[in-house]
């Protein structure tokens, strides 16, 4: 099973991920259709993210682990959120944020998107 996995999945599929949207890219490309370039969602670097929205590509690409990512991504509303959105999001101290684990916690607090006594300002 792990091997199916390993090979398969992770780098079978995601190669082929990538290859499509190469393919997809030189298509538009083509026929003339860049300004629709922006619009491909790069699903070969989520499943190698392990993320499956842009919001949850962006907090891995601020440092975060995919697993507190993944906790994040699913708490906020928006699928896409850049940067600044995400940090004005932090700045607001959701309470939905008192749900996760420590580690999670720790985590965001370690990478300065929480104040060291969040837990107690809630």
């Amino acid at each position: 099973m792990f091997g199916l996995v390993e090979q398969t999945i992770r780098f079978r599929l995601v190669q082929w991920g990538k290859a499509y949207v190469d393919l997809l890219r030189f298509a538009l490309v083509e026929a003339g259709y860049e300004d629709k370039l922006s619009q491909i969602y790069d699903f070969s670097l989520a499943l190698e993210l392990g993320v499956s929205t842009s919001t949850g590509r962006t907090l891995v690409e601020m440092g975060l682990s995919r697993i507190t990512a993944s906790n994040i991504a699913v708490l906020m509303l928006d699928s896409s959120k850049g940067v600044k959105e995400i940090k004005e999001w932090f700045a607001g101290k959701p309470e939905s944020l008192l749900q996760l684990s420590n580690i999670v916690i720790d985590e965001l607090k370690e990478k300065g998107l929480l104040e060291s006594s969040f837990d107690q300002i809630v």
